[in-house]
């Protein structure tokens, strides 16, 4: 025998596929009455034996036997539309067992009103129940009047129930998920009051050697250094070069610059050794991440107190080449190379143009 059998009920003429596994001798079979939640999973599964022993015995016909449960079903179909075209009485025609288990004379349980109304179940049911006892042999016994529940309910709460778990599921990730963005919110919000309540206390950029001065006093104090340092540390470039040369460009106003160096050799005033400085290199060394680097790293190499104040001390030398004097002086120092020629430069060219060794 193949795996899947579609057999006909001889107490109601309905039409089912079965695994047969549920087929007894002498054309009987196992079959739920009422059907169970899971009936659908039973059915198509050719090795399910679940309950069978609880299950009432009817007598069946087999029609056909496949090996594929869709063929089987697909079967079921036919011979249902065969009688339904052919038959002309309401008793002989086939209807599937899943409906006859459905067509019930009692109106569903209030948890199903809302796939199907009272009013229309029992108009079905109560055709169905007249029929059936006026069929002769073919009226429905005691046991079959029980109230059952309708398959496709049955169909639709199981889909109902899952949905209702995914949604479950779905609703704690979503409150995860807005957990963490009002805690991002928060600290963001927070960081902003912070900025907000703790105004930087240096205006930028120094203009005036006095600025300067007042720089250095607040930056004695190491909580408003911080507040400076978590402001000049979001300015940077690609490089530690112009990371520096940027972020010193915001500070120092040019006009200021020209009055300041590393050293005081020229007279002017001495950056080296200063709180201004000291914040130019922390504010660098945070916007790059330096701190997070391995200790042997070319970045770490590139940052160091050394290294940085050569970059530094450049910066301030070559300010007398920025600003309008000092397109002024490359301006002049272009001119003068372009027309700059001597005679004996000349005399000399023609000399070598006209030495035959």
């Amino acid at each position: 025998m193949k795996q899947f059998c579609v057999i006909i009920f001889a107490v109601d003429n309905s039409v089912a596929v079965v695994p047969s596994t549920w087929i007894l001798e002498n054309n009987k079979c196992y079959f739920p009455h009422p059907l169970p939640p899971s009936f659908k999973k039973l059915q198509k599964n050719p090795n399910s034996l679940s309950d069978v022993d609880n299950w009432q015995v009817w007598e069946i016909e087999i029609k056909k036997q496949y090996d594929d449960y869709q063929r089987a079903d697909a079967k079921e179909k036919e011979l249902l539309t065969k009688f339904d075209i052919s038959s002309s009485e309401a008793e002989d025609r086939s209807q599937s067992r899943r409906k006859i288990n459905s067509e019930i004379c009692k109106p569903p349980s209030p948890s199903a009103s809302n796939s199907i109304t009272g009013e229309q179940l029992s108009l079905e049911n109560l055709n169905g129940v007249g029929q059936a006892e006026g069929g002769g042999d073919n009226g429905l016994d005691a046991d079959f009047l029980r109230v059952v529940g309708d398959q496709k309910i049955d169909e639709l709460t199981e889909e109902l129930r899952e949905f209702q778990r995914i949604s479950l599921e779905n609703q704690e990730k979503l409150k995860e998920e807005l957990k963490d963005v009002k805690s991002l919110l928060n600290s963001v919000l927070a960081s902003g009051r912070l900025v907000l309540s703790s105004a930087p206390s240096v205006k930028w950029p120094l203009k005036l050697l006095s600025d300067f001065q007042q720089c250095e006093t607040i930056m004695e104090n190491r909580e408003d250094f911080e507040k400076e340092l978590a402001l000049v540390s979001r300015i940077g470039g690609t490089d530690v070069i112009r990371t520096t040369y940027n972020l010193l460009h915001v500070m120092v106003d040019h006009g200021l610059a020209l009055q300041l160096r590393w050293t005081p050799n020229t007279g002017k005033v001495e950056v080296k050794g200063t709180n201004f400085a000291r914040l130019t290199r922390e504010g660098v060394r945070t916007f790059l991440n330096v701190d997070q680097l391995p200790a042997d790293s070319n970045l770490r190499k590139e940052t160091t107190d050394d290294k940085l104040n050569s970059v530094i001390a450049k910066w301030f030398r070559d300010s007398i080449g920025r600003g309008e004097n000092g397109k002024e002086k490359r301006k002049k120092n272009a001119d003068s190379r372009s027309n700059k020629a001597t005679p004996d430069s000349i005399d000399s060219s023609e000399e070598v143009a006209t030495n035959p060794n």
